[in-house]
């Protein structure tokens, strides 16, 4: 059996989002210690990068974005083209869950 949270895109995006956020939490850091310090030299270093780690996570999480948008459509799409078929799917995954977490 595979691990279903490698399997799973949602979990796979939410953890992207989640180390994105992450690493601008810890450039806002760096500005913040530099800050403290009365280093202009290390501030100007330590703010251009910290605003290039921040740009690049921006532009990061617009992509997540714009992809989960895409993966919303696409499913809506599939379940009404066959919502037959999707209520199915759905009964089943239910049922398979109540059964596995029946004690």
């Amino acid at each position: 059996m595979t691990n279903g949270s490698q399997d799973d895109p949602a979990a796979r995006t939410a953890a992207s989002i989640a180390a994105k956020i992450r690493r601008a939490e810890i450039a806002l850091e760096a500005i913040k210690n530099a800050l403290k310090e009365d280093s202009l030299e290390d501030l100007g270093a330590k703010a251009a990068a910290a605003a290039s780690t921040l740009l690049g996570e921006a532009e990061a999480l617009a992509a997540e974005s714009e992809t989960l948008a895409r993966a919303k459509t696409e499913l809506s799409g599939a379940v009404r083209r066959n919502p037959i078929g999707s209520l199915a799917v759905a009964f089943g995954a239910g049922l398979l869950l109540a059964l596995l977490t029946r004690g």
